[in-house]
């Protein structure tokens, strides 16, 4: 609008015959101003500085530097909007001061119920390092601390540096677990002295038949059900488990534990026993003895329990007429057992069978037991022959008769018409008429009868 004021007012005086000499020229300056920044904190204005002439807008970009925010931005009447500060209009030379501070940075946990974790301050920001402490409830040990790229320390969780929101999160394992079988029998098992945890991966009671698990030798026997056991502790460490039971242990046993797939008794001096045989103690070590995959690795694992020698029942059958002692006996597997035979007065043993064993005169020596096995007897009452024998004058029958121990026989005794019966004896009979009958016959005898002549009384008469 100036510029065309001007064109007219030159065309004006040339109309009326002006000359260059006469010309006058009028010159509007336009003033500029310098627009400078200040910056705070860490991050930056761009450009850093404008150069306005008046009424001119101008902008300036606001530049966090990472895990930096905009705290605040003023001067030269400017406004603000997404990193981008907006001057317009410029009148004179002014200052942009801009601040920059550290991002706020949430720092969250999550833990169970038997750790407390306590942060060394309330709030974060980027760039800050984190400090954790905690504290574990009885009876139980520190599973893991994890988040906010940390690491533990001296029993410390520090973060170097936070970065970005994040979460820390800590888990416990019990030092102690109550496990229960099918046959609701439980089983409580400590680590002692607070040198392990109980994983959960611990399988707890199983049974010995688990198809799972290899054979055990074939004299053994596994007393009690299996206890699946994995325990956290550091590496190469000796740790003492201890096993509580309901009911009490053998008198005599091994602890099996399955080391390569195969069952192994554990050294005695690695086992103890309360003087009630309720208690278990077990001395195991990481990667060593008891530890059933043999691996340094910090954790010992199971399975195992008590086994015993399996034994076997022989009993004994048997006929009226004699015994067998022991009547019965519990043989441990693989071992021979001996009886002693008697047979009862008058009674014979016609036959000893059963458990693979030989009869050396009254002893029966079995072979190796493997399995419950029964002895088997038979007795017979003992048989004589009792003969008799009559002398010249008569007969006696039978002349021989066969007798079980225990019975009587009797006897026929006859005598010729000139003779009468003198004796009978023998077998400890006794004669009645002419029947003779014996004692009890507990053996061979023999019966004999004797005869004399009849005597004949004659008398003489005189004659007349």
């Amino acid at each position: 609008m100036k510029n065309s004021a001007l064109f007219v007012l030159c065309a004006l005086l040339t109309a009326c015959g002006g000359s260059d000499d006469n010309k006058t020229t009028n010159q509007t300056t336009i003033q500029s101003y310098t627009i400078t920044t200040n910056v705070e904190g860490e991050g930056q204005l761009q450009p850093t500085s404008l150069v306005l002439k008046q009424g001119e807008s101008g902008t300036f970009e606001l530049q966090p530097e990472q895990g930096y925010q905009v705290a605040s931005v003023e001067g030269c009447n400017g406004t603000y909007s997404n990193n981008i500060y907006t001057i317009e209009n410029a009148a004179q030379s002014c200052q942009v001061t801009a601040k920059f501070e550290a991002r706020a940075i949430n720092v969250t946990f999550k833990s169970d119920e038997y750790i407390s974790l306590y942060a060394d301050q309330n709030d974060y920001v980027y760039g800050d390092s984190v400090v954790i402490n905690y504290e574990l409830s009885s009876g139980y040990l520190l599973n893991e601390i994890t988040g906010c790229n940390g690491a533990l320390n001296d029993e410390l969780y520090k973060v170097d540096a936070l970065t970005t929101d994040c979460q820390i999160t800590a888990t416990t394992l019990p030092t102690s677990q109550l496990f229960s079988g099918e046959d609701e029998a439980q089983v409580n098992v400590t680590v002692l002295d607070g040198k392990g945890s109980i994983l959960s991966s611990s399988k707890g009671v199983i049974e010995p038949s688990n198809p799972k698990l290899p054979a055990l030798n074939s004299s053994l026997e596994f007393e009690r059900d299996l206890l699946a056991v994995d325990i956290a502790t550091e590496a190469g460490q000796t740790i003492e488990l201890q096993i509580a039971y309901e009911n009490s242990l053998p008198t005599q046993f091994t602890y099996q534990k399955l080391i390569d797939q195969q069952w192994q008794a554990l050294d005695q001096e690695n086992v103890a026993v309360s003087e009630d045989r309720l208690t278990l103690t077990l001395t195991l070590t990481d990667g060593g003895a008891g530890d059933s995959d043999g691996v340094i690795n910090g954790v010992i694992k199971d399975p195992g329990g008590p086994a015993v020698v399996k034994m076997h029942t022989v009993t004994i059958n048997q006929s009226a007429g004699g015994a067998i002692t022991p009547e019965s006996l519990a043989v441990a597997h693989g071992d021979t057992a001996l009886f002693t035979i008697s047979t009862d007065a008058g009674y014979t043993l016609e036959s000893v069978t059963g458990c693979n064993g030989n009869l050396n005169g009254t002893s029966y020596q079995t072979a190796a037991i493997t399995q419950n096995c029964e002895i088997s007897a038979e007795y017979s009452l003992t048989s004589f022959l009792v003969t008799a024998q009559a002398g010249e004058g008569g007969q006696i029958s039978p002349l021989e008769q066969l007798a079980s121990y225990g019975d009587t026989l009797r006897f026929t005794v006859t005598a010729d018409d000139d003779q009468n019966i003198e004796s009978v004896q023998g077998c400890n009979g006794s004669l009645a008429g002419n029947i003779y009958t014996t004692g009890v016959i507990t053996g061979e005898c023999e019966v004999r009868a004797t005869f004399d002549p009849q005597i004949v009384l004659v008398t003489a008469q005189a004659g007349m």
